[in-house]
């Protein structure tokens, strides 16, 4: 994924993903109110640009399952569902059973164990408990390299386009507590810490619920996901 700051402020969120699986390489980012999607470098933004428009192939289908939303599936079962909401991306990657303990990197090791999700390139464990600063230096452990890097960049552009490796976002842990005073605010996110962040940060009200309406239907299919009878 690939980050910019958000509303003029220091806050920071995702602005575009590429995806690589079975050597194709899918990208989306959000671009004058409509998605950009590349295959293999391959425009294929008008294709899906409408509700209910898809690209289908042997190695993926791409459908345009709202006007806000785009879904990548694989046939391995691997899917990236994205949704651009007050100008930032939110997004629910879906892993299968056969990548288990196969993952590594900011969205943690797959295997149901949680103490091992932050796991820096050399083999470093940080706990779960450690705070926004010292997770921010994990991430920043796992910034990609020209060679690593699956983006397609025009002519001029590169890796570094994109990365400010100085840049200190704000901490949400050290701003909680003044946050948590403001009992409007608090209501209106239902005590939500993410929700209560983003409007603290770009002053959009709008931004932080999408953000609270987000996390509340990622929870809700994680229920139906895990209360759904398995194939036997």
């Amino acid at each position: 994924g690939r980050t910019a700051t958000v509303g003029g402020s220091d806050a920071t969120a995702f602005s575009a993903f590429a995806i690589e699986h079975n050597n194709v390489v899918i990208q989306m980012s959000f671009i004058n109110g409509n998605f950009r999607v590349l295959v293999d470098e391959s425009d294929m933004s008008n294709a899906v640009g409408a509700v209910g428009n898809s690209v289908a192939s042997t190695f993926y289908i791409i459908d345009r399952t709202a006007s806000n939303s785009l879904q990548v599936v694989f046939p391995s079962g691997l899917a990236l569902t994205s949704n651009y909401s007050s100008g930032i991306f939110y997004f629910v990657l879906n892993i299968p059973q056969s990548f288990n303990n196969l993952t590594q990197g900011l969205l943690g090791t797959f295997n149901g164990d949680t103490s091992d999700d932050l796991v820096f390139r050399n083999g470093t464990v940080l706990p779960l408990t450690s705070s926004d600063a010292e997770k921010h230096v994990f991430g920043q452990s796992w910034q990609v390299t020209s060679e690593e890097s699956i983006f397609t960049y025009t002519p001029g552009q590169n890796v570094d386009t994109f990365s400010d490796t100085s840049h200190i976002p704000p901490y949400v842990d050290n701003i909680i507590t003044r946050l948590n005073e403001n009992s409007t605010l608090v209501d209106m996110c239902g005590g939500n810490s993410q929700c209560l962040f983003d409007i603290d940060q770009t002053g959009d009200v709008n931004l932080g619920l999408a953000t609270l309406q987000f996390e509340q239907q990622v929870m809700e299919e994680i229920s139906m996901a895990e209360s759904f009878p398995p194939d036997i």
